[in-house]
């Protein structure tokens, strides 16, 4: 299940976050795809991450988690009602989003402080640069590079909903706001034919400018915030886009989202669009992925591709050229799937048949009948490529 990345863009996004050219050179993958470097750099890779579709959530519910009831402080609760533009509505969304990063990020400064004064470890500290020539521990500052890592989720999602709230809320009046809440709270019960018509809706991964364009402003603002701000290790925070298999757990507390997406239902995966929802092929996915600067993700992104096992054995070199030109174009990594929706499901039903049956999750390889029932139907669910490249 192989996994590619580009040597260019991943340099750059390490220099970008203050790490030298020269040692950028030497990064290494960490576990996933966090990319880092060995003995200098401590990150804390895995320190958060934000969920854009549940923002949405909040928003629709005035602060309200419809998974437990749990009441959060909005920056700014408004009335649905009140808000007459989708470009109000957009400016909001930012406003929210850029809220809950920081104060995550000021929670992470949190336990880092937490960590540096009462969590020592000296082994690993022994083995960092920078460590025993400033006397301190890895965890409070030793190393060389200190970095704080925020990982988005729900990316696609976000963009996807975006989409459909612009045309069905505000361009062909089909639903209100406060309407489209109701829906959504009761997740499409009595709304069947609304939900096809979101699902229809425009979304990320088609190579369209319009979602791209929404997910290339929003990707920048999500990574410039991150990146201009401090930690207490006297570092500051960088930004990934892969999500483990964090997309399927976050999904399940997910209400139903304007995309017409479900409530509990897996999230798209990493920098992926949404599952099955890219229908024009992996070149315009790579495409869609390809417009926004990669360059500013020192953490690492996951984009997903899944081909039928004879499409790819037959179309390898046209496959190895997709994914070199998208490097040319400024990807910063891919990850490949070849496995059929058909043995998927025939593991899913007879597992003890299919015990080597490996998957690409989202950065990692998994045997495919040990991941939960979630996980594994957001991989079947994943666009499976077999007539064009």
């Amino acid at each position: 299940m192989p996994a590619f990345f580009n040597d260019a863009i991943v340099i750059k996004s390490k220099v970008n976050v203050g790490i030298s050219e020269e040692d950028a050179y030497n990064y290494g993958v960490v576990g996933c795809v966090e990319v880092s470097v060995p003995g200098k750099e401590f990150a804390h890779t895995e320190g958060m991450r934000l969920n854009w579709a549940k923002v949405l959530e909040l928003m629709f519910f005035g602060g309200e988690c419809q998974y437990n009831g749990h009441m959060y402080t909005l920056k700014e609760k408004r009335s649905l009602d009140t808000i007459k533009t989708f470009d109000e509505f957009y400016e909001w969304f930012k406003e929210e989003m850029l809220h809950f990063l920081v104060l995550g990020m000021d929670v992470m400064n949190l336990i880092d402080t937490d960590y540096g004064q009462n969590s020592p470890t000296p082994y690993m500290s022994s083995l960092m640069r920078g460590c025993i020539k400033k006397g301190k521990d890895v965890n409070a500052g030793g190393a060389v590079y200190n970095l704080t890592s925020v990982n988005g989720a729900g990316m696609a999602d976000a963009v996807d909903s975006l989409c459909a709230i612009k045309k069905a809320v505000f361009e062909e009046k089909r639903v209100t706001l406060p309407e489209l809440a109701g829906i959504l709270r009761r997740n499409f019960d009595g709304a069947e034919e609304l939900k096809r018509y979101l699902e229809r809706c425009t979304k990320y991964g088609n190579d369209d400018d319009v979602p791209d364009a929404i997910m290339r402003e929003l990707v920048g603002l999500f990574a410039q915030k991150i990146n201009s701000y401090r930690n207490v290790r006297g570092g500051s925070f960088q930004c990934g886009l892969y999500t483990v298999d964090h997309h399927a757990h976050m999904g399940v507390r997910t209400a139903a989202l304007p995309s017409g997406r479900g409530a509990g239902i897996s999230l798209a995966s990493g920098f992926s669009p949404c599952q099955g929802t890219d229908t024009n092929g992996p070149t315009a996915v790579l495409n869609s992925t390809a417009k926004c600067d990669l360059s500013v993700f020192g953490n690492g992104i996951v984009v997903d591709l899944k081909f039928q096992p004879e499409f790819f054995n037959k179309n390898r070199i046209h496959i190895r050229h997709l994914i070199e030109t998208h490097f040319e174009m400024g990807g910063y990594e891919v990850q490949i799937n070849v496995v059929d929706r058909q043995t998927l499901l025939n593991a899913q039903k007879e597992p003890e048949k299919y015990r080597n049956l490996i998957v690409r999750v989202s950065g990692f390889s998994a045997y495919f009948v040990d991941l939960g029932t979630i996980t594994q139907n957001e991989i079947i669910a994943r666009t499976e490529y077999g007539n064009s490249v």
